[in-house]
């Protein structure tokens, strides 16, 4: 393509100061292909390729003679080494504006003409694109549709699209609502396990929940992410599910701020602590004081400052907040959505789905407590990621001692916390064993106290050196809650003592079942202790709280994206509110669902595709919209004209 220069960086270069032409505008950069060699055989092609950066050179000469020197000065800022400038200028064979960035390498004074410059700039970027957007509309309604668009320009350019629904759809899940649940300032809770309740009665009652609660689906911001429920139709359903809790955060607002205004930034008060606050925390997330929740996208520990995107979002009350008002993280925006009466229980659709089901009781744990007993267990050998599970901690010189999870250390059967220690033997000699052996269960916000049964049994004279229960603050320096004493029969199992509601220190963060210490050595000799039942009460102060925030409206933007010439496809699932849009910008590869961050909401059939989300061929492009029922859609549609 032909391109005649107009502009650097918005600076005019065709004007009674400057005249530009662009030396080389046809040229694109080489492609490097990747081999794999091959013994005493031909290369293979890799099918993959690295781009050469290209070199362009812009001859500038300054027309206004009486001003020289001034306007060299100028240009020598415009073209600094090392800048970042754009290139805007228009194509001779359609009349359109286009852009490329470079970087400026060098801009040099011909030492014959000193009135001309050459501007040595490179890029990596092979096409230019159009200034303008071409644009177009779509009205979309029941289960989708067909729309062509025409792509100017000769190379292939990226979809952006706004989808704002506006009619609901006649099936679908048609409630939601968002579940307030903040990080606690301080402590780091790592990947745990969590329940949220909801009376899931009421909602089967007034027709908005199947009664087996199929239809029951959380969301994490903008992914669907598994759930377990018990109860389901119970006024008091539990509904379990993984997360990720780090540190909270809490912040004062130095500057009030009413319920009607635009608010570009937050100002919190500033010293020591609030700036070492803000640097901890993520560069864009989410923060509530009340009922109104804000959507940040930057932070600024030096001046005490969030850049807020959007305030109010999903659907928050917007309220007017005074200096001192608390603000807080929210790292889990949960949203409880229903109303499908279509629903199929989602573990159908994924045979690992229970891979990540929290190992205690459901129905009789809570925040609160996690309760381990016979219809549970202790520890998953096949499935170590399961949340709840007790750690082993293993550390022996014989072969004799052990850790077990079944009760009697049988292949099959109820569940136990065994350990199992004994005298090895060496040749003829019967030797001690030195043992650590331990279920250990961390809880970072700290215990409260803990209730166990279980059972013990050796088959000699010879007893554990210790077998009990400890607490620890770190996880290293260990004190006793109680030892169990050595059994009353030989070959026989003796119950423990009754060890109900021991209290714990809350500042301990581990508990673990241990024996330690020096097994005698004894021929043959061998001892077990096996915890059957535990339930670990955490210290409350510390646990997070949660509130849901009442129902409203759904809309389920579930849908299929694809286009004809390409071929992309691109999968939306999404939690919508009504005349309020969703954005796909693939040409930013951003997604937002009004300026809170979706972009896991998107998923590409191809996720190797690092080129575009959903590539548009030049000329006629038809898109295609695939859905059960989508209501009606608005649909504003983008894209940048592309040219080589």
């Amino acid at each position: 393509m032909i391109i005649y220069i107009k502009t650097v960086d918005g600076h005019d270069l065709h004007d009674s100061n400057y005249e530009c032409l662009l030396l080389n505008p046809r040229g694109t950069p080489n492609a490097k292909p990747v081999w794999i060699e091959q013994t005493e055989a031909d290369a293979v092609d890799a099918g993959i390729y690295t781009v050469d950066v290209q070199t362009k050179v812009l001859a500038i000469k300054i027309r206004n003679y009486a001003n020289r020197h001034a306007l060299i000065s100028q240009l020598q800022c415009w073209f600094k080494r090392g800048k970042d400038v754009t290139l805007v200028g228009t194509c001779l064979e359609d009349s359109v504006d286009y852009q490329k960035q470079f970087r400026v390498v060098n801009l040099v004074q011909d030492t014959e003409t000193p009135m001309r410059f050459n501007a040595i700039l490179q890029t990596g970027t092979t096409a230019w694109r159009s200034v303008a957007l071409q644009t177009d509309t779509w009205a979309v309604t029941g289960a989708g549709g067909t729309k062509e668009i025409t792509v100017g320009g000769d190379d292939e350019t990226r979809l952006i699209a706004e989808l704002t629904a506006t009619v609901a759809p006649a099936s679908g899940y048609f409630y939601q609502q968002l579940y307030r649940f903040p990080n606690v300032t301080g402590v780091n809770w790592g990947w745990r396990s969590w329940c949220l309740t909801i009376d899931t009665a009421a909602l089967v009652l007034a027709s908005k929940m199947r009664a087996d609660c199929f239809d029951l689906r959380l969301f994490n911001g903008d992914t669907e992410i598994k759930r377990w429920i018990d109860s389901p139709d119970d006024a008091a359903t539990k509904v379990w599910f993984n997360a990720e809790m780090k540190a909270g955060f809490s912040l004062k607002l130095k500057t009030g701020i009413s319920d009607s205004e635009t608010v570009t930034a937050l100002q919190f008060k500033t010293n020591a602590t609030t700036q070492k606050t803000i640097k901890k925390m993520p560069k864009e997330g989410v923060i509530y004081h009340g009922t109104e929740w804000f959507s940040y996208s930057d932070t600024d520990s030096a001046n005490a400052r969030l850049t807020i995107r959007e305030r109010g979002i999903w659907g928050t009350t917007k309220q007017a907040h005074v200096a001192n008002d608390e603000f807080y993280y929210i790292q889990n925006p949960i949203r409880v959505v229903y109303g499908n009466t279509a629903a199929t229980d989602p573990a159908l659709d994924d045979e690992n789905y229970d891979d990540d089901k929290p190992v205690f009781n459901l129905a009789d744990s809570d925040n609160t407590k996690w309760v381990h007993d016979a219809t549970t267990v202790f520890y998953d050998p096949d499935h170590p990621g399961r949340p709840g599970q007790w750690v082993l901690t293993e550390k022996k010189k014989g072969t004799v001692s052990d850790l077990y999870h079944v009760k009697g250390n049988a292949t099959s059967g109820d569940p136990a916390m065994g350990i199992k220690a004994g005298a090895h033997q060496v040749g003829s000699l019967w030797k001690t064993d030195t043992v650590e052996l331990a279920f250990v269960l961390p809880c970072p916000g700290g215990y409260y106290r803990v209730s166990t049964t279980g059972r013990k049994w050796r088959n000699t004279a010879k007893w554990m050196p210790k077998a009990g229960f400890q607490h620890s603050v770190d996880g290293v320096t260990w004190i006793d809650l109680w030892t169990e004493a050595t059994p009353s029969a030989l070959s026989t199992f003796d119950n423990w003592a009754a060890h109900s509601n021991v209290s714990i220190p809350s500042t301990s963060k581990y508990l673990r079942h241990v024996v330690t210490g020096i097994f005698l050595n004894t021929a043959n000799a061998y001892a077990l202790t096996e915890a059957l039942t535990v339930t670990a009460e955490f210290a409350t102060a510390t646990l997070p709280t949660g509130t849901l925030l009442g129902e409203v409206a759904n809309y389920p933007l579930a849908l299929q994206l694809s286009d004809d010439l390409s071929g992309d496809i691109v999968q939306l699932n999404y939690p919508a509110l009504y005349n309020i849009p969703f954005l796909m910008d693939g040409e930013s590869f951003e997604a937002f669902f009004g300026n809170v961050n979706a972009h896991r909401a998107i998923t590409l059939d191809d996720e190797g595709r690092g080129d575009g989300w959903l590539r548009l061929k030049p000329g006629t492009n038809t898109l295609m919209i695939a859905a059960v029922d989508v209501g009606m859609l608005s649909v504003a549609l983008s894209w940048y004209r592309r040219r080589l």
